[in-house]
């Protein structure tokens, strides 16, 4: 078996336990479903500014699969847009 060290932050992510195969779509198709699906949990998770900061810390195509509702595309059109684009979470209101 594979063991990879995890972030301590991943244990309170709103995702765990979810089938991962969401997050590693395997085409553009499946890839807006998932990101559809992913966003709800993504708006109530308690450590979504982790996970964002994680996934946008790895070098181009370091970092499969989707993560803080955000794929390897969005990730490289940020690093390398002229004009910074940040992600915004919809965080619902109670």
């Amino acid at each position: 078996m594979f063991n990879v060290d995890r972030p301590d932050w991943q244990q309170s992510a709103a995702c765990k336990g979810i089938d991962t195969s969401l997050f590693f779509p395997s085409s553009a198709l499946e890839s807006a479903a998932a990101k559809a699906a992913i966003k709800p949990i993504c708006d109530t998770c308690p450590v979504f500014d982790q996970c964002y900061a994680y996934a946008v810390s790895f070098p181009e195509k370091a970092l499969q699969g989707i993560w803080a509702n955000t794929t390897e595309g969005d990730r490289r059109r940020m690093r390398y847009s002229a004009t910074p684009v940040g992600y915004r979470r919809n965080i619902p209101t109670t």
